[in-house]
């Protein structure tokens, strides 16, 4: 059982118990929220490895160079080209810089 499900199963026990399977205060509610948060981050940074970045920053370089992005409706195609989302970029960036 991950720690997540430990979580989750706390609170529907506390909830049963406290507040009648209610939507009252849960004090598991945080930790599944801090859980929830690690988890995306552990996930982005296994994902966004340095190598990684740097060849999506080539790919990012190249489709600014070779079109001009102007606008949302451009900026979005881009993104949809490249697979990946340039505010992830740059996260991504300032992460291994």
């Amino acid at each position: 059982m991950t720690r997540l499900q430990e979580l989750e199963s706390q609170a529907k026990r506390y909830s049963s118990l406290h507040n009648e399977n209610g939507q009252g205060y849960n004090p598991y509610n945080s930790q599944i929220d801090e859980e929830l948060e690690r988890l995306v981050v552990d996930s982005f940074d296994a994902e966004w490895t340095k190598e990684v970045t740097a060849e999506r920053r080539a790919i990012w370089n190249q489709l600014v160079t070779s079109s001009q992005i102007k606008g949302f409706k451009a900026l979005t195609a881009a993104e949809s080209t490249a697979g990946f989302k340039m505010a992830d970029l740059k996260k991504a960036i300032a992460l291994h810089s």
